[in-house]
């Protein structure tokens, strides 16, 4: 009898399981009737001008996170069922990604500009790094991108990877679709790795890691609708990770700077790895041999820049990226800096144009996550020896709080170390948060970050934390977040 009951119960959990890839599957599904509509119109980009369209994809995105955060609430208080399930979840997944994959884009130009590139490169044999987007207006692609001096922002391993589809297929719409399919397998891979690591870490939760990682419908979307390469830059970014936590430490620069050659944000981690790999060897001679052999392991990554004139200026795109930026992406610090020169500008202080203004708040909102980031590296990874996940995690939410241009598919990359650094509830929360950003200028988005990051990190999870008038919290906990 007692069999039998058990038995049941399993069918009844099982059937949760079901529920939810049916239901993810539906909102998936209208997703890509949306989009049909949409073609239909002619209209292309998101945010929608029609009324209607705008509020099915805002209905379909609160959908989806609701449904997410009820599966992330059963998901932790069932690890045998999701232990047992777990290849219906991946199935359920896999499922997800095709609805997603051969709907058209979303929310993001950065494939139609992926594919422009590319056939700047194989159509028209110009050097992408030397010409700016303006070369081919007449390009069928062109009509999806901003037609201007704009060089190629990303670096020169993804230019490589992109040019693939466009000599593979000959065909504007299958190249898009080629670089879709792509970014799929990298993120079914990544759920692979999440698995690996949490295998080494902490066993029991890596069924319900990868689950959480596998499902989250942000990541799902930017990944698999919008094709974005930060999915590719955090596959190779946790395959070191992955070779740190098996202790084969040479390859991690090496698969760290193939990171960094898809996307140069993966610079500002390197010093992390680095510190903290160093500073658990006994003495400065190991320390040098060590770091020796990993600088003559990542000499074969020279090869990639081959196809390249070698008198190219890789981060032409990016300083000029940083000229035309838009202020709706400004994070948090920068946001502040500009209403503080809004302010300044009123009360007769300063007399400069607002192109220079906003130049000056890049580079002083740079100088300032530079100088915090490097203090945190000194005071928490040479002197404190923090782990390598939580330094990760640290350097990434300065940077979402900080930086002059942050975007919600940054959650991409960000996500596997809020995971990893096992603070679900921050995961589940930030989820929703970065999932705003389709509504919202991302300053509040940062701002809300930075008030998370304070609240579950420096220990908050009860009310008391708040005082009785205003919403002010006790900043000297922040102090916790490194302990």
């Amino acid at each position: 009898m007692e069999k039998n009951t058990n038995v049941n119960n399993f069918q009844l959990k099982f059937n949760k399981i079901l529920i939810f890839g049916g239901f993810f599957t539906g909102i998936y599904f209208f997703l890509f009737l949306l989009d049909s509509w949409r073609l239909f119109k002619k209209d292309y980009f998101y945010p929608s001008e029609d009324p209607a369209t705008y509020i099915f994809f805002t209905l379909s995105i609160l959908l989806a996170i609701t449904a997410y955060l009820y599966f992330y609430f059963y998901a932790g208080k069932n690890l045998s069922v999701l232990k047992r399930n777990f290849k219906l979840l991946i199935a359920f997944t896999v499922l997800f990604s095709v609805i997603l994959g051969i709907s058209w884009p979303m929310g993001s130009s950065d494939l139609f500009y992926y594919a422009y590139k590319a056939r700047i490169a194989v159509v028209y044999g110009q050097n992408p790094y030397s010409v700016g987007t303006d070369f081919a207006c007449n390009d069928p692609v062109s009509v999806f991108v901003k037609c201007n001096d704009e060089k190629m922002t990303y670096g020169p391993l993804w230019t490589l990877i992109s040019w693939l589809p466009a000599y593979l297929t000959g065909n504007v719409i299958l190249s898009i679709f080629f670089l879709k399919f792509m970014a799929i397998v990298f993120f079914l891979l990544s759920i692979i790795v999440v698995y690996k690591i949490f295998d080494r870490m902490n066993p029991e939760k890596k069924f319900l890691a990868a689950s959480l990682y596998a499902w989250n419908p942000l990541v799902l979307f930017e990944t698999a609708n919008n094709a974005h390469n930060d999915i590719v830059m955090a596959f190779l970014l946790l395959l070191s990770l992955l070779f740190y936590f098996y202790n084969k430490k040479t390859l991690v620069l090496f698969f760290l700077l193939l990171s960094a050659l898809i996307k140069y944000i993966t610079l500002f981690i390197v010093p992390v790895f680095l510190v903290v790999i160093l500073m658990d060897m006994p003495g400065w001679k190991s320390r040098a041999g060590y770091l020796l052999k990993m600088i003559l392991s990542c000499l074969p990554l020279l090869l990639i820049l081959l196809p390249f004139s070698p008198d190219i200026f890789y981060f032409d795109g990016i300083s000029q990226l940083n000229r035309d930026s838009w202020l709706y992406h400004f994070s948090f610090v920068p946001s502040m800096i500009y209403l503080f020169y809004l302010l300044s500008e009123k009360l007769g202080f300063f007399n400069i144009n607002f192109g220079t203004a906003v130049l000056y708040i890049k580079y002083i909102s740079t100088a300032l996550f530079a100088a915090v980031y490097f203090y945190v590296i000194v005071r928490y990874g040479v002197t404190k020896k923090k782990g390598l996940v939580q330094m990760v995690l640290i350097g990434s939410l300065l940077f979402i709080v900080f930086f002059y241009k942050v975007h919600s598919w940054y959650f991409i990359w960000l996500s596997p170390f809020i995971l990893l650094s096992q603070k679900n509830r921050l995961y589940a929360v930030l989820t929703v948060i970065f999932a705003f950003d389709y509504f919202l200028p991302f300053f509040i988005i940062s701002l809300l970050t930075l008030f998370i990051i304070i609240f579950f990190l420096a220990g908050g999870n009860k009310i008391s934390n708040f005082k009785k008038y205003g919403i002010t919290l006790n900043f000297f906990r922040l102090k916790k977040l490194m302990t």
